[in-house]
């Protein structure tokens, strides 16, 4: 432990004076959060074989436990990939989540006797099954969405052992969008308190002459809901993108088009009964070496009915399917995505690494911070889907690649859950450079990050008071210590530079808003620092080692994070330099 952990200061008791006299507070202070380190274990489902007749391509997987036995199902091809001849829905199930049972297509037998509502596309592509989604009912009936889109027919089939299966056609589209599009089922759908059943379905255009496409430049998506166990079936009103403009952005950016496309999303209940969704945003990213924001939310207040506009988000990712959900109702909020950047080394889908657990205290998406990897170390992994039982997260999601594209259908088990009745620490596996030992904090790159994840009650005090002691050992370079609020707007930036009009080490700091740089004071290296800062809604003040408050102007969003929140990575990886910073994780308080 650093010297001055152990030894009062002159400098900590006038950082302590300073923290009791002016930084006042109203709750008592939370010292040292626990660091989450949850057990994530992982498996496959089922994996291509180049000389096997079994699926080869493997796509867009759900996962589900029913009656004491798991089903994991996804979107197949025994040879050809994604939207070829010969595309079926394949199940496998599992007793203990280990062993899978040989993969199976249960659904081609009904899809054969179907016919397109069109003569567009030859048969044999008209037929091919898209996307399963599951819902299960009390684990009494299992439900399973999917579509033939290319035939314009949607599906919820049902089953009461999981073995047995009844198909019931539904409408396949919304009546405002009837003819023009195809309800198209996309993830895990969810029973709400009041036991609606909702599963989120894509709204592409029909097919036509001049396109097949599925889900670039996808105007709408809708919810699929039954609130009557699923006897019968109604669409919510369509879900829209929001304007570029709306969202702070330029359209020039986006090839003058200021529509904001989205394909694929998923759902959650928040505690005051409204309904929220993440989603995937596809519109046209023409600058690969832009940075774009690539995640959209939105939320519903009347029970699913109508919805408020989808809408970029603080966060970083790239362009893949989402999934959200909670362990509770009144619990925060998890959603796997990748931890990584689009086009980050190469454009589009090439980038989904990193596939990770975000945890936010409040059913906000905004106040996502990244958390443990869900996925090997390395390699492409995507669109995960799963469900929370038992204080566990069980996933499934696409991993690796192949001949024929995405090579298996793989699994993670995350135990136990995050505790949101207090703040903690939530490492980011998903960024390389930050070991957690000894109660030290070690970041080595700009990008290494250790999110401080807050509660719902503290995220709604109208001041949230910080402190903590953190060290920089230091080569001159510019160097992020503390990230707060979003990457966009409403974010703060505190790090080390050499000031060369000085001649000094300082620190400095950046609102999103003034995005200039002011110099907070010169510190030593090597040296332990007390920061102490207070967040109130359009105000935070800042202190260092017991220094008079600077005032900053700027609605900081309650996010936290130690390191480098938003800082890019580079490509190839960049080597550690020797400059590193320390945070003392015993001096975290927070009230």
């Amino acid at each position: 432990m650093a010297p001055s952990c152990a030894v009062p200061t002159l400098r900590r008791a006038l950082g302590t004076l300073l923290s009791t006299c002016t930084l006042l507070a109203s709750h008592a202070a939370i010292a040292s959060p626990p660091v989450y380190q949850p057990k994530v274990t992982l498996g496959t489902v089922h994996v291509a074989h180049v000389a096997g007749d079994l699926p080869r391509y493997n796509h867009c997987g759900d996962i589900v436990r029913f009656k004491g036995r798991f089903l994991a199902s996804w979107m197949g091809n025994p040879d050809k990939g994604e939207g070829k001849p010969g595309q079926a829905i394949y199940f496998s199930t599992s007793p203990d989540f280990v062993t899978w049972s040989t993969p199976f297509a249960p659904f081609t037998a009904f899809s054969a006797t179907q016919s397109p509502t069109n003569n567009i596309v030859p048969p044999a592509e008209a037929l091919l099954e898209w996307q399963p989604a599951f819902v299960n009912l009390r684990d009494e009936v299992l439900f399973c969405a999917w579509s033939m889109f290319n035939a314009g027919r949607t599906f919820v089939s049902y089953s009461t052992d999981g073995d047995n299966w009844t198909h019931l056609e539904v409408p396949s589209a919304p009546e405002s969008l009837k003819g023009q599009v195809v309800g198209f089922p996309v993830g895990h759908g969810i029973v709400t308190s009041k036991g609606v059943i909702m599963i989120p379905c894509s709204l592409p255009p029909v097919v036509s002459e001049k396109r097949k496409g599925l889900w670039i430049r996808n105007e709408y998506q809708a919810v699929l809901m039954s609130a009557d166990d699923g006897k019968t079936w109604q669409w919510s009103e369509p879900i829209a993108g929001a304007k570029w403009t709306d969202a702070g952005d330029d359209p020039a950016r986006f090839g003058n088009d200021d529509t904001i496309y989205h394909w694929e999303f998923s759902l959650f209940e928040a505690l005051d009964g409204s309904i929220g969704f993440v989603a995937r945003n596809t519109s046209r990213m023409p600058d690969p070496k832009a940075d774009y924001r690539t995640v959209l939310a939105g939320r519903s207040t009347d029970g699913g009915r109508t919805w408020s506009k989808a809408m970029p988000i603080n966060l970083d990712s790239v362009s893949a399917r989402q999934f959200a959900t909670k362990a509770s109702l009144d619990s925060g909020l998890l959603v796997s995505t990748n931890d990584w950047l689009r086009s980050v080394p190469e454009p589009s889908w090439k980038t989904r690494y990193r596939l990770s657990l975000f945890c936010a205290p409040t059913e906000d998406p905004n106040l996502l911070l990244p958390g443990p990897l869900v996925q090997p170390a390395s390699g492409v992994a995507c669109y995960p889907n799963g469900f929370v039982d038992d204080d566990t997260l069980y996933l499934a999601y696409t991993y690796g690649s192949g001949a024929h594209g995405y090579a298996s259908i793989s699994t993670a088990k995350v135990h136990p859950l995050p505790d949101f009745s207090r703040p903690f620490l939530l490492p980011r596996q998903g960024r390389e450079g930050l070991a957690v030992q000894d109660g030290i904090a070690r970041f080595e790159l700009p990008e290494s990050t250790l999110g401080l994840v807050l509660t719902r009650e503290l995220t709604a005090q109208e001041t949230v008071h910080l402190s903590f002691e953190s060290k920089v050992i230091y080569n001159g370079h510019e160097f992020p210590i503390l990230t707060l609020g979003g990457k966009t707007s409403g974010g703060l930036l505190i790090r080390v530079i050499y000031d060369t009009k000085t001649q000094a080490n300082v620190y400095q700091s950046k609102t999103t808003s003034q995005n200039t740089w002011t110099t907070i004071g010169a510190f030593t290296p090597g040296q332990w620092d007390r920061f102490q800062l207070s967040i109130g809604r359009d105000t935070v003040q800042l202190s260092v080692n017991g220094s008079s408050p600077l005032t900053i102007a700027e609605s900081v969003l309650r996010k936290i994070a130690f390191g480098g929140l938003y800082a890019a990575p580079t490509w190839p990886r960049q080597v550690p330099t020797g400059q590193n910073i320390s945070l003392n994780l015993e001096t975290i308080e927070i009230r």
